[in-house]
């Protein structure tokens, strides 16, 4: 039950506020009629990308040229305006946007799984919802194919380990 001044609702749900005009969106061939307050699933493909989108952006911190922060900017209002529209005023196959979140989710579920022996392409593109092609296309425009960044990853963590303070341990017993 809620009461005066407050409000509530019986399941889990959190709020993202980004501050954009108008005119920015309809720049990019889209109208929010209708879109203004619409709560959104958080379990749709295009709230999805964005929410991963500035997660990861959010881990990259402040640190960006200004050149990529506008990049940045208009990948979020596009994935604004795919989350917002009814349509699809974005085409998924050419936008930026999409490619650029989509890319960046891949990245950090390897990151977080390039422990996992079974790690391997289909599984990340199982777990990302895009096949196996697609996902094989995106690690090669970021200049790294799949196996070759899951190897830099596990290098880099073998190279950590074997540099760590106060631990003499042989290779072999590496894990």
């Amino acid at each position: 039950m809620c009461k005066t001044g407050t409000f509530g609702s019986r399941e889990e749900f959190g709020y993202l506020n980004v501050l954009v005009r108008p005119s920015e969106i309809e720049a990019r061939g889209a109208r929010l009629d209708g879109a203004v307050m619409r709560c959104l699933s958080r379990h749709s493909d295009s709230v999805q990308l964005l929410r991963g989108y500035i997660r990861s952006l959010e881990r990259i911190g402040p640190a960006i040229s200004v050149n990529v922060r506008e990049i940045v900017r208009g990948h979020v209002l596009d994935l604004i305006v795919l989350c917002a529209t009814a349509r699809r005023a974005i085409s998924e196959s050419s936008a930026s946007a999409v490619v650029a979140a989509r890319l960046s989710a891949a990245l950090d579920h390897i990151a977080a799984h390039f422990q996992d022996p079974g790690l391997s392409l289909e599984t990340v593109a199982r777990s990302q919802g895009i096949s196996s092609r697609y996902l094989q296309r995106l690690m090669e425009s970021s200049g790294a194919s799949f196996i070759a960044h899951v190897q830099e990853l596990r290098l880099q963590k073998a190279f950590a380990l074997l540099i760590e303070a106060g631990h003499r341990r042989r290779i072999s017993t590496l894990r």
